[in-house]
């Protein structure tokens, strides 16, 4: 006995695919809701560059030397107030914890971008950076103990760079 194709399935599977089709058609609507109304914001780009740390002695003392060999611009320390910028933190992490360098009196431009180089020093006040270093003063030794540059997309907090030991 041959039993006809339309006794053979089951309501219960049609009942199955219109409830999943119904869930999905409300799972898409909620995800677009989201994103459109802000919920759930998109992801910013993260900033990244090309940078040459090294040991530099300044004064007879140790200084760490940032080239910005090449990639995004960044606005040091500070909030940027133009999306086309990237913020960026500069931190130097030893067995002493991770401390955030701040910027000298002496800096002159908070843009970091290709050709610049920075300096970071260490001083009684912390950790100090500038792009002028003839006019860095009263340093004083890194720790003797080894050290890392970490330059960070303040943004996003991701650290972009680690660099060390140094």
């Amino acid at each position: 006995m041959i039993i006809p194709r339309a006794q053979r399935v089951s309501s219960f599977g049609s009942f199955i695919s219109v409830i999943m089709v119904f869930l999905l058609t409300i799972m898409l609507i909620a995800i677009i809701a989201n994103v459109l109304f802000g919920a759930m914001p998109a992801l910013k780009k993260t900033g990244y560059f090309t940078p040459q740390v090294e040991r530099f002695q300044i004064h007879g003392h140790e200084v760490v030397r940032v080239l910005h060999k090449g990639g995004d611009s960044f606005v040091l320390n500070i909030t940027p107030d133009s999306p086309r910028y990237y913020w960026m933190g500069l931190y130097i992490e030893s067995r002493s914890g991770l401390e955030r360098a701040k910027p000298a009196p002496t800096l002159s431009k908070y843009l970091f971008e290709e050709g610049d180089m920075l300096y970071i020093f260490r001083s009684a006040n912390g950790y100090l950076f500038t792009n002028s270093p003839p006019k860095i003063e009263s340093i004083e030794d890194f720790p003797s103990d080894s050290y890392y540059l970490i330059l960070r997309d303040e943004d996003q907090k991701i650290n972009t760079i680690r660099s060390g030991p140094l």
